[in-house]
Formats: C-alpha cells, structure tokens, sequence
C-alpha cells in the first residue's frame, strides 16, 4: 500500500508549501497520495489548474521516471535491492493442516510426511525493476524477484521466483491503461506450482470532498499447474482512495470463473487502510474469499478463506508484517490456520 522511495518522496519537501486544493492543502493531499503509494493520483492532482509552474515541472519528472516522458528506448528508471528472509511460517512444506479423516465412520490417518509443519524459515531474497519509454505516453516495466528459504529445524527448502512485463499508456493525466504478463513459480517440500497470468486493465483518478480517488478495473487469464492443470478468467475492481490526515484506504473485490473439478477462488472481497503509527507506514488489511469446485468423497468441496494482515514500516530499510489466515471447509480435513511473521530488511 505504501509507496516506495522514488521521486515521489521529493515532491512532498517542494510542494508542501503551496496554496490550499479546494478545502485542502496541496501538501496534505500529497502526504495521503503518498501513503496511498499512486503515482496516478499525483500525476492527476499535479495537473489541477491554478497550481503554480512547479507544479507542471514536479509532474513532468515523475512522468519521466514512469518512462511516459523521453526518448524511446531510453532507461527512465532502474531499482535493484537484496534483502534477508527471517520469516515464522506455520507451514513451509506445503502439507494438511488435518491428520486424519473420516469415512463411513471410520477413521483414517495420512502420512506423517504429508502433515503441515511449521517453524522459522532463514535465507535470502532480491528483487530488480526497470522501466523504459518507449515513447507516445507508453512504457514497459520490467519487474523480477526472487526468494530462497530454508527451515533448520526440518531440513526443507522453500523457494520462489516471480517476474512481470506490464506495457503502460497514460490517455490523459487521469486514465490509464495497461497489459501485463505475469509469471510465478513456487517449490516446497511436498510440490512445486506455476502461475502465469495476463492482464487487461483501466484505471481512473478523480477527486470528491473527501480526498483522491483511483477506480480500477482488470480482466485476467490465469493459468495454473499444480499437479493438475487448468486455466481461469478472473474479473477485479478496485478503489484506492488517498485521504488528508493522511489516510489511504484500498477495497475492492474479484469474480473468479467456475473450474470443472477444482476448488478455486469464485468470489473475494477486501479492504485496507493504512495510516501513520508513531510517525511511520502502517497497514491493517481484511479480505474473504469463496473457494469452490471439485470434490472430496463423493461430496461437493467448498470453502471460506478468512485472512488478516497488518504491517508497519520501522524505518526506511527495516519493516515488520504478519498474517493469520482462517479456512473453513464443507469438509474438516480441509479446514486450516495458517500464520506467517515476516521480517524484511533491506540492504
């Protein structure tokens, strides 16, 4: 939810004297956008008529490292940054949270190698970005990443590794529109699964009484192998909204489509808000998801996924965050909690 350190963090030093934006002060507006960590909203609000010549300039640099300004071709931004993963997971290698179940009354017990198991996860992780103009208001952003754990305690490994092209072209200082694929890959003790998913989407900014506003709206392609094989259209809106005080508050949901025999995610909502705690980042998220699809003896499989997270940046290289996710089941083999504590420090 938070914006990273990018030009953005100079905009607030040289803008937050000018004069008011309606009933509020520009600067207090550029605090929310940044909490809020869209560079939409403060391409739109840098835009707003009345604002003084800085403000047009302050704008056309922000476009220039988004590489919607300069010559094709030409490297607007690049980011490169490693950090250690210290991480409490509750289930690194990829098993059941149940140990038995049921059938006719009598009991049955899985394997003991394919029960969850939990503890603390240490290695390394990196991740670069790049943009690049290509001119006429578009750019490709080039993101990738990559983790690397391992849990003393049971002698598992858990890695991951995930990158993204997203073409991106600005219509005006208020919409945009974008196309993205994604890839993503994850193994664990019990399995490994790819991802791959392309992206359509627009977004709008617009402002009210309230604060800043960004609608977004996204088509996705997913495709999914994780022993089995399939493909899922999935359908999200979103508004991110960037209150003085500052306050960012983000919700949204997503319509998945049905799977012929697999549990998938058919319906999920969230919301967020983040604000400031002793003066730094902080973020508390809800969301819960509908999973439905396939079978478990002879029975239809559902499930609620209910999941909390918060977050709270200590400074600028050292950030805390955490998870407690509940799964209710039609099912109780199926049901879980999971929980994870992350530390991230960046070099």
């Amino acid at each position: 939810m938070f914006i990273r350190r990018t030009a953005l963090a100079a905009l607030l030093s040289s803008l937050a004297a000018f004069p008011a934006l309606g009933d509020v002060r520009l600067g207090d507006q550029l605090n929310a956008i940044r909490l809020a960590g869209s560079e939409h909203m403060m391409v739109h609000t840098l835009s707003t008529r009345g604002l003084p010549v800085q403000a047009r300039a302050e704008r056309e640099k922000l476009l220039g490292t988004m590489g919607l300004r300069g010559q094709p071709g030409s490297v607007a931004y690049t980011n490169l940054s490693f950090s250690p993963v210290m991480t409490q997971d509750s289930n690194i290698n990829g098993g059941y949270a149940s140990d038995s179940f049921t059938v006719a009354g009598i009991p049955f017990r899985i394997g003991e190698e394919y029960e969850a198991v939990g503890g603390l996860v240490l290695g390394m992780s990196g991740s670069g970005r790049a943009r690049i103009s290509l001119g006429t208001d578009t750019a490709l952003d080039l993101r990738a990443g990559a983790s690397f754990g391992y849990a003393p305690e049971h002698d598992m490994f858990k890695v991951s590794a995930v990158a993204s092209a997203c073409l991106e072209h600005m219509i005006d200082y208020s919409t945009y529109a974008h196309a993205c694929l994604d890839a993503n890959y994850r193994k664990y003790d019990l399995g490994e699964t790819y991802r791959t998913d392309a992206r359509l989407g627009m977004s709008r900014v617009f402002g009210s009484d309230f604060g800043m506003h960004e609608a977004s709206f996204e088509l996705q392609f997913r495709r999914v192998d994780s022993g089995s094989k399939y493909t899922q259209r999935i359908a999200s809106f979103s508004l991110n909204s960037a209150i003085p005080g500052p306050y960012a508050v983000n919700m949204g949901f997503q319509l998945g489509e049905a799977v012929d025999g697999v549990m998938v995610m058919q319906e999920r909502v969230f919301v967020g808000l983040g604000f400031l705690a002793f003066d730094r980042p902080t973020s508390v998220s809800l969301a819960v998801q509908n999973n439905r699809g396939g079978q478990w003896l002879g029975e239809d499989l559902t499930q609620t996924v209910t999941s909390i997270s918060v977050s709270h940046q200590f400074s600028n290289k050292l950030s805390v965050s955490g998870f407690v996710s509940r799964a209710d089941s039609s099912d109780s083999f199926f049901d879980d909690t999971q929980y994870g504590i992350n530390v991230g420090w960046r070099f």
